[in-house]
């Protein structure tokens, strides 16, 4: 007699089996987005610094959690960028790009997320808002106003970025490899009804110049992302393609076309 393995290993073929396991593995998709998602969004791997980082400086944010920041101040400085850098970095990782930015005159004030370096507690969206407005008011603080501030984003800190820059007003916003919303760089289109940092979703209400950078060959958050953004965002902006570089090795190549053409941009 012959043994129907099929039969045995599925069950009987039916619609409704189809339609109910479909819906057990959307529930799992979604119980995880709700409960996993952050801790997916902002993966580490440990402090590359110690407290005698330069520019060092751990303040209070606004619910009294502690948060690392770095200020260190250019000669002759024109701006200040308040940086958000990507996931898998910190403040001591970051000197190369902090050095060309202080040649062109622009001094920076930067923070890690909770979680990152020497910032206590767990990084979450909501947190990561509120010590963005932190960061700003520490740039007031040293005597800045609104109109010396960039804010630039990388990656996952395109999100600070975007936020900050819808509730607080800047001289200009600079969006390096960003996402248009965080669920979307892995799945392409919305699948639960809700989403991470959704960028796209306030960009066509920030008022701030926008300039976007962007690798053409970046196999993590595709160009199509901010090529999204850069077309939603309704004033002044420019999107620069940065030939043959990927998501993590934009500042391992020359670009000195393209922070000329940030300078340049700035100035008008």
């Amino acid at each position: 007699m012959r043994i129907p393995w099929r039969k045995l290993l599925i069950g009987e073929f039916s619609w409704k089996r189809i339609f109910r396991s479909l819906a057990v593995i959307y529930g799992i998709l979604f119980v995880g987005a709700c409960t996993l998602s952050e801790k997916l969004i902002f993966p580490y791997r440990g402090s590359s610094y110690g407290e005698h980082l330069r520019g060092l400086q751990l303040l209070r944010s606004g619910d009294g959690q502690e948060i690392a920041t770095r200020y260190l101040k250019a000669p002759n400085e024109e701006y200040v960028v308040l940086h958000f850098h990507g996931n898998y970095e910190d403040l001591g990782q970051l000197d190369p790009m902090f050095m060309e930015f202080r040649a062109r005159r622009w001094s920076v004030l930067a923070l890690d997320y909770r979680g990152y370096g020497l910032s206590k507690g767990s990084p979450k969206e909501a947190t990561c808002y509120l010590d963005g407005e932190r960061l700003y008011q520490r740039a007031i603080e040293l005597g800045y106003d609104p109109g010396q501030i960039i804010i630039w984003g990388r990656s996952v800190g395109g999100g600070l970025a975007v936020e900050l820059a819808l509730r607080r007003k800047a001289h200009a916003l600079v969006l390096e490899s960003p996402f248009a919303t965080a669920f979307t760089v892995a799945t392409k289109v919305p699948v639960v009804p809700f989403d991470r940092f959704d960028n796209l979703g306030k960009i066509g209400s920030v008022d701030e110049p926008l300039f976007i950078l962007h690798g053409s060959e970046d196999r993590l958050i595709s160009p199509r992302h901010s090529r999204k953004l850069h077309d939603a965002h309704p004033g002044p902006k420019e999107r620069h393609l940065i030939a043959d570089a990927g998501h993590n090795d934009l500042w391992d190549r020359s670009l000195d076309v393209e922070l000329t053409a940030l300078s340049d941009f700035l100035s008008r």
